[in-house]
């Protein structure tokens, strides 16, 4: 049985994806390789865990490429959810509702950051 399981980002640009998580109180674990520009980057908050790799990873690695689209869907959940928000909002990402779509709040989340596979 899965002792652990974390979603994995594909970004255009990985340390700008990564840098938004970080804003939003994720720390950087792993970098790999660990000087330059990294092709991964894993981030824990807590036991919260995620990965941000270079968009060409799975094609490099399987074969396929990534699709168009939304590709994943991520909510973070903290004590204080304005408190939470705040560095997001420094991002440039609009705020709103999960209905909105696309925001930064108590029930909302970026569905694309900068800088992520397009």
């Amino acid at each position: 049985m899965a002792e652990r399981a974390f979603p994995v980002i594909f970004a255009g640009q990985v340390t700008a994806t990564a840098e938004f998580y970080e804003r939003l109180g994720f720390q950087r674990q792993y970098q790999l390789p660990p000087d330059g520009d990294p092709g991964y980057v894993g981030l824990r908050r807590g036991a919260a865990e995620l990965a941000v790799v270079a968009a060409d990873w799975p094609q490099q690695q399987y074969g396929a490429a990534v699709a168009a689209g939304v590709r994943f869907e991520i909510f973070v959940y903290g004590s204080s959810p304005a408190a939470d928000a705040a560095p997001a909002s420094a991002t440039g990402l609009p705020s709103g509702s999960r209905s909105a779509g696309v925001g930064v709040g108590p029930t909302a989340c970026p569905s694309r950051p900068a800088g992520s596979a397009t």
